[in-house]
């Protein structure tokens, strides 16, 4: 099926296929840079002074509890062996 009016973008892509001499995109170059963009923004997020008194504070509160969770997790699995 043909259409008698193709469009812009069709007559693009069309061109880019026909060309032998340009070569293709690599996708794992791009996945790769946008890990890297997602790793960054995720380290500079982290540096604020709000979040890393919360980080602070969420690592005492763990260390808080950490013979209670060992505690129930013992138990956990001791039932769960049954």
């Amino acid at each position: 099926m043909t259409f008698p009016f193709p469009s812009r973008n069709l007559e693009k892509a069309l061109t880019f296929l026909d060309d032998s001499l340009l070569g293709s995109t690599c996708n794992a170059v791009e996945r790769g840079n946008r890990r890297y963009r997602k790793m960054q923004k995720t380290v500079y997020r982290v540096r604020t002074q709000p979040t890393i008194s919360g980080r602070i504070a969420l690592d005492m509160f763990r260390d808080a509890q950490g013979p209670a969770r060992a505690e129930t997790m013992k138990t956990l699995h001791h039932a769960r062996r049954r």
